[in-house]
């Protein structure tokens, strides 16, 4: 078996067990399928150290046997082996953190500690009313499912439809959360991960549903704790309400007076409510610029060019501007007499 990142990714046959069943050592006339299968897997072939080494197009699974087959003869079997099972996968965190959540909350983040089998998370995730109820049709069946590139972390949207007071499905439906309401996220422990291994425990978080959020986000009104020059201490950029916590991490920036960057590290504090930007070297005194990209959003999906549910009887002037910017300045500490 050969392994790479805790996954068995190829087969490696010995080339005299090969040419002893009378196969070529090149590996011609060799096959790999799941042991009582009949078809022949697809994949690649290579040499090396005396052996022939299967590379399937489709990852081997854990827990299943394979057959090495040479002129419809099986000359050898391998089986992957389970993954420890104190090494299960948890549920780490879910965003927005907050135990209050908007009536038109627009999308739920699950992040978790290994990555994990997609498009099935409808099967394992559900949302649970007052009376422990599952709430139908909540979220957008996408397919496929909207994970980060490690798949450790899952976006699922609250169906659109149902939040856009102009359209059908919430004039059928209404929407998915009501204000004034208790409800429970739980996330089954028979979900996999990419080992085969099933979630340690389940997992659930109550919230409590509050008013409409209809509000772009302004960073005008963001409230900013400034550092003192020739410190790293941290500036503190206080929001007044939860943001998305992912697109925070990717949508800011601090800016020099000559237009370079600040190396920094932002940390997502206080139930999204607000940022730490620590830089990497001291701060220099001068004026400095807070470039947000407007594709930043609130929970309810409201970005700062505007909101996601608007009144479409109501004219609005169209914003579109790509960044939105505020200007501080950083000044030598104070010296006392």
């Amino acid at each position: 078996m050969v392994w790479s990142n805790d996954k068995a990714v190829a087969i490696a046959i010995p080339e005299d067990l090969l040419e002893t069943a009378g196969a070529s050592a090149d590996g011609k006339m060799l096959q790999v399928r799941v042991a009582k299968g009949e078809e022949a897997m697809l994949g690649d072939l290579s040499s090396k150290n005396g052996h022939v080494i299967f590379t399937p197009l489709v990852s081997l699974t854990r827990g299943l046997l394979y057959e090495v087959v040479v002129n419809n003869k099986v000359i050898g079997t391998v089986k992957v082996p389970l993954a420890d099972a104190a090494d299960a996968p948890v549920v780490l965190n879910v965003y927005p953190s907050s135990d209050t959540l908007p009536e038109n909350l627009l999308k739920i983040y699950l992040r978790f500690s290994t990555p994990m089998r997609e498009g099935e998370s409808l099967q394992h995730v559900a949302l649970l009313d007052q009376n422990s109820d599952t709430v139908k049709n909540v979220f957008l069946d996408l397919q496929p499912e909207l994970w980060n590139k490690e798949r450790t972390v899952l976006t699922m949207w609250l169906d659109p439809g149902r939040i856009k007071r102009d359209l059908i499905p919430n004039q059928k439906l209404g929407n998915p959360l009501q204000k004034g309401k208790q409800y429970t996220l739980a996330v089954a422990n028979n979900w996999k991960d990419n080992r085969g291994l099933s979630l340690k425990e389940p997992f659930t978080k109550k919230f409590l549903v509050g008013t409409r959020d209809e509000l772009s986000p302004d960073p005008k009104d963001w409230q900013l704790k400034i550092p003192s020059a020739k410190t790293n201490a941290a500036l503190v950029i206080s929001f007044g309400e939860p943001l998305d916590k992912f697109l925070l991490d990717e949508t800011i920036r601090i800016i020099q007076e000559d237009n370079a960057g600040v190396a920094g590290r932002i940390e997502v504090t206080n139930q999204e409510r607000e940022i730490l930007f620590t830089p990497v070297d001291n701060w220099k005194p001068g004026k400095y610029r807070l470039v947000v990209q407007s594709i930043l959003e609130d929970l309810a999906g409201n970005n700062l060019n505007r909101p996601f549910d608007r009144d479409t009887k109501v004219k609005t002037v169209k914003t579109d501007k790509p960044i939105y910017e505020r200007t501080f300045e950083i000044k030598q500490p104070v010296s006392l007499p």
